[in-house]
């Protein structure tokens, strides 16, 4: 009986005390509330007066921070087409660089097959600065026969014909009509296979290791900048993807290349540059250009 007739006084309690605990809680949120209120556009202004930190910047791969190659690695150096054919010494003359000696061999305009050669320059052919290409140092030649223009690599040059003139049909070679002899010009212009020794070939195939490390770190964030934009994308992919038939075309036919790898190894380097110099432009051309005022040389071109 006690069970009966206290039961529901018990409930009763039991629930007297749950609706006034409950208003224990909305009465302390309530409060809360006003408080959090009150201090909001404090916390608000002090939000906004603090810089925007690391954190609010995109996550966006900044790739490898590369350089050019600088000039200073091919001058007073005799190089080779190939490694193999022909010679080209670059000098600095103050501020400016010459074609100190070139000599180019080919065949004869007149008689296929029968080899020659041609001294184009055996003084001080001026080479004049222009604009870079896939952010490498670029300079240009005018010849008798054509115009080339060299693009400073690690140690080695690649040249292209720039302008073919008439008679000069076939792309990469000129005609030289004084000395009746088709040239050819284009290729990477670097050491002979003799002159790179055993000490030299480990320092090669560390620099090739961390050029392909570069170059992947540039396409990823090449790839990550673009985004949504399917169009980018689709084209970095297929120009990485073809970059190594691209290397095999330019290096296939320089002199123990399957020894040393000398060419791999700077048009490898030469393809990170590129690709970092895609990636910001403008960027790249303010490093460049702080890196360039240090270079010797660079005070006396800026006096005159």
């Amino acid at each position: 009986m006690k069970t009966c007739v206290f039961a529901p006084r018990a409930q009763y309690f039991f629930m007297f005390s749950r609706f006034f605990g409950s208003m224990h809680l909305v009465i302390a949120s309530f409060c809360a509330l006003l408080g959090w209120v009150a201090l909001a556009p404090a916390t608000t202004a002090r939000a906004q007066s603090r810089p925007p930190g690391p954190a609010s910047a995109p996550a966006l791969e900044q790739g490898a921070p590369v350089r050019a190659p600088e000039e200073a690695g091919v001058t007073g150096r005799d190089l080779r087409l190939n490694g193999l054919h022909g010679r080209m010494r670059i000098e600095r003359r103050g501020a400016d660089l010459v074609l100190a000696r070139l000599t180019l061999a080919g065949e004869r305009a007149s008689r296929r097959g029968e080899a020659c050669e041609a001294e184009v320059s055996d003084g001080a052919l001026a080479l004049k600065p222009l604009r870079r290409h896939e952010g490498l140092r670029r300079y240009g030649a005018s010849l008798p026969g054509c115009s080339i223009a060299l693009d400073v690599l690690a140690g080695a040059v690649q040249a292209s014909v720039a302008d073919v003139h008439a008679g000069a049909a076939q792309a990469g070679a000129c005609l030289l009509k004084s000395a009746d002899c088709k040239v050819v010009v284009a290729g990477v212009w670097g050491p002979p296979d003799e002159a790179i020794g055993e000490a030299e070939i480990a320092r090669i195939e560390r620099a090739r290791a961390a050029a392909e490390r570069n170059a992947m770190a540039n396409y990823r964030a090449l790839v990550a900048a673009a985004g949504k934009d399917r169009d980018k994308v689709r084209v970095a992919a297929a120009e990485q993807a073809g970059f190594s038939s691209r290397r095999s075309e330019h290096c296939g036919d320089y002199a123990g290349e399957e020894r040393h790898g000398f060419c791999a190894s700077r048009v490898t380097e030469a393809w990170a540059v590129a690709l970092r110099a895609r990636l910001n432009p403008d960027s790249f051309e303010a490093e460049e250009a702080v890196a360039a005022a240090r270079r010797p040389g660079a005070r006396a071109a800026a006096a005159r």
